[in-house]
């Protein structure tokens, strides 16, 4: 899930809890060697330049590029008058982009629709990714699909959190459109806080991964190894500082108990290999 700076809900500690769940993330992603870091969106909670401001200092800890786009919290600005750019305020280019990595193709697609807590993939959007992986499908690249905001089918459109989805009609485009780019080997996503993984009948066989936030439980990254064969493996990893494993068990209590089963997932929805 993204790393995100979000306003306080434990004020006891003299580091509030969004700067160190950050700060200890960063020092184990910077520990563990790897190559680049992606950030998925909801980077400031109410979309604030304080907030993008923290998010930055923070970021500046990595010791390798880092790359992040926006979701519907970086947004939330203009919610009480605020034009905020938060792409300007991290130093980061726009989304839609891509990047290479080891052989690789990453294409981070924004799904945000500014000022709604739902993701939208417009038609200039979709064309755009169509472009993008018309691309590495002539040259047989494996390609990575990063988002904020999850798809969801037209019949799980009113339940939680599928009401905060892409809107289901894009959706099924999105579906289509995956399913016409065999060399798209995983659709990774950040927004619902949970680890679940799901495939649909029109993208075939490839994942669409949802992963845990930061800044509560479990409290944690995902660290991807990427393979020449096309194949790749992701690791969901908790934050191991006392400081964090304190914060993030008293968060998985959240919602009268539930959260510990909606957003932990199940062992096989944090840790695979596809492809």
């Amino acid at each position: 899930g993204g790393i995100i700076a979000a306003r306080a809900l434990f004020d006891e500690t003299e580091v509030p809890y969004w700067r160190f769940m950050n700060e200890d993330a960063i020092d184990e992603i910077n520990a563990a060697g790897v190559e680049t870091t992606l950030i998925k969106g909801d980077i400031a909670d109410r979309g604030l330049p304080e907030q993008f401001a923290a998010a930055a200092e923070a970021f500046a800890r990595f010791r390798m590029p880092h790359h992040a786009f926006l979701g519907n919290h970086d947004h939330y600005g203009r919610n009480v008058g605020l034009e905020v750019d938060g792409y300007a305020l991290l130093g980061q280019p726009r989304a839609p982009r891509s990047l290479e990595l080891g052989g690789w193709r990453l294409v981070l697609v924004e799904t945000a629709e500014p000022g709604e807590h739902h993701g939208a993939l417009d038609e200039d959007r979709l064309l755009w990714l169509d472009e993008a992986l018309a691309e590495t499908r002539e040259t047989a690249q494996p390609t990575l699909v990063l988002m904020h905001h999850h798809p969801v089918p037209p019949e799980h459109a009113d339940t939680y959190p599928n009401n905060i989805g892409i809107r289901p009609q894009q959706s099924l485009q999105l579906f289509d459109l995956i399913g016409r780019h065999p060399q798209v080997r995983g659709v990774l996503l950040g927004h619902t806080h949970r680890n679940r993984v799901r495939r649909y009948t029109a993208s075939g066989e490839i994942p669409y991964v949802e992963v845990n936030c930061t800044k509560d439980y479990p409290g944690g990254w995902a660290h991807y190894r990427l393979f020449e064969d096309g194949s790749f493996r992701q690791e969901v990893r908790r934050i191991s500082s006392p400081r964090a494993l304190q914060h993030s068990a008293r968060c998985r209590d959240f919602f009268k108990g539930f959260y510990r089963i909606f957003s932990l997932g199940q062992l096989s929805e944090r840790s695979f290999v596809a492809g």
